[in-house]
């Protein structure tokens, strides 16, 4: 069972999150003194059950189709969607790490404001981007396309970057049917200032020349998606431990040839334990999927504040005429607040997976923090104040023991996955 949004706006986030009012779990043996995880403990751990199965996408009809997937794989990897030829997804989303970026901010066309997130597992995402302004992946797929400081494209060159190559528009066909036709029809997007050429050209535009643009459009998405909807990591050290304490006890999960060391143990206990790192971090995903203030100095950033606005007035959403179920999309769309309070939502971000965190650095969507060992040092004892909205009152500084801290890093470090398959890491044969 999965454990998104039901504690959304209460809960804490990122990392080992330090609250006030929760009583610590009890270690001491239960069963005699064979057994060192209590009930509780060994519930909290429970949660984090590994599932590599994605949730299913209503609002894509092709999310699990493999022509479409391998489509997307190409399209992920496809340069001649940016305005230089050189820029794809994979360009930031590097799949040697984690599918995501080795620096703090990107550089596409310009360098971008934000750390770029892993894409594996993001299948079982709630939201996507760190402020959550897209709510589906295929919709979190055309962002980047025309963001003028990363791919700088609009949708009608994309189209035709697509209709231009004979396999990859053939390929596009068997999933979707045919390509629109661009003759006569300029390089436009709706997305850029009002006296931009592209803004004047889709202005020219009549509307069902743009509904057409915009299907095609959305089938970029879709296809991406369907590609990294199998990029879902498999079991690492921690699940096989895991599955081995809980199913045979102790002593199965201590006998493996690669079980958790005392000192990775020692961490799990503090993450289910004293640390609360749990509260945020749960589930198969290790992800509460909230959002929340969390401190850090650095540039203002509104964060969730303009996520939702962005998301409601957002075509693509997963309520809007391109969405393959508007109705489930607009029950997810419900749930938002109405009219977000800025005291409640400026300068937050999403909690992240922990699956494979120890492979993704840096960290925070601000890249910056370079270590898990200077993540876990900010929880236990450097928290600052944020340049916008308010810290999350119940975050409190840890006071961990420096051995602790490294504990923690230790557990941290046995959920790095193994990575996709080496098909799924490179442009595919069409």
């Amino acid at each position: 069972m999965r454990y998104v949004l039901a504690m959304r706006f209460l809960l804490l986030a990122l990392f080992a999150t330090g609250c006030a009012g929760d009583d610590p779990v009890d270690l001491t043996p239960t069963d005699g003194g064979t057994n060192p995880w209590s009930e509780e403990a060994l519930r909290r751990i429970e949660r984090m059950r590994h599932d590599p199965t994605p949730r299913p996408d209503p609002s894509n009809a092709v999310a699990d189709d493999p022509a479409a997937a391998v489509l997307g794989q190409w399209l992920f990897f496809d340069t001649s969607l940016s305005i230089d030829g050189e820029v794809s997804c994979a360009s930031c989303h590097q799949p040697d790490h984690g599918f995501s970026d080795t620096v703090p901010l990107s550089v596409a066309q310009e360098e971008l404001p934000r750390h770029t997130p892993p894409v594996w597992n993001t299948a079982d995402n709630e939201w996507f981007f760190w402020d959550g302004r897209k709510d589906t992946q295929w919709s979190q797929a055309l962002g980047p396309i025309e963001n003028a400081k990363e791919h700088g494209f609009n949708r009608v060159a994309a189209i035709r970057a697509v209709a231009e190559q004979p396999d990859v528009a053939a390929a596009y066909e068997e999933v979707f049917g045919p390509l629109p036709d661009l003759q006569g029809v300029p390089d436009a997007t709706p997305l850029r200032p009002s006296d931009d050429p592209w803004a004047l050209a889709w202005e020219q535009l009549d509307e069902p020349t743009r509904h057409e643009i915009d299907v095609a459009f959305s089938n970029i998405g879709k296809a991406i998606a369907a590609y990294e909807r199998q990029l879902m990591t498999g079991p690492t050290r921690f699940d096989v431990w895991m599955q081995a304490l809980l199913d045979e006890g102790p002593a199965a999960a201590a006998a493996l040839p690669d079980a958790l060391t005392a000192e990775e143990q020692r961490g799990l206990e503090l993450f289910v334990g004293d640390a609360n790192c749990h509260l945020c971090h749960f589930g198969p995903d290790l992800t509460n999927e909230a959002f929340h203030n969390i401190g850090l100095e650095g540039p203002i950033d509104n964060g969730r504040f303009n996520g939702i606005l962005d998301l409601v007035s957002d075509p693509f959403n997963a309520a809007g005429d391109y969405s393959d179920d508007p109705a489930w999309g607009a029950d997810r769309l419900a749930r938002l607040p109405a009219a977000p309070p800025a005291s409640e939502t400026l300068g937050q971000f999403k909690v992240p997976s922990l699956r494979g965190v120890g492979q993704s650095a840096p960290y925070f969507h601000d890249g910056s923090h370079e270590t898990l060992e200077a993540v876990v040092a900010y929880y236990s004892r450097e928290l600052t104040d944020p340049p916008v909205g308010h810290r999350e009152e119940s975050l409190v500084i840890l006071d961990l023991l420096e051995e602790d801290e490294a504990a923690l890093v230790a557990f941290l470090r046995s959920l790095d996955v193994p990575s996709p398959p080496d098909e799924l890491l490179a442009p595919p044969d069409l």
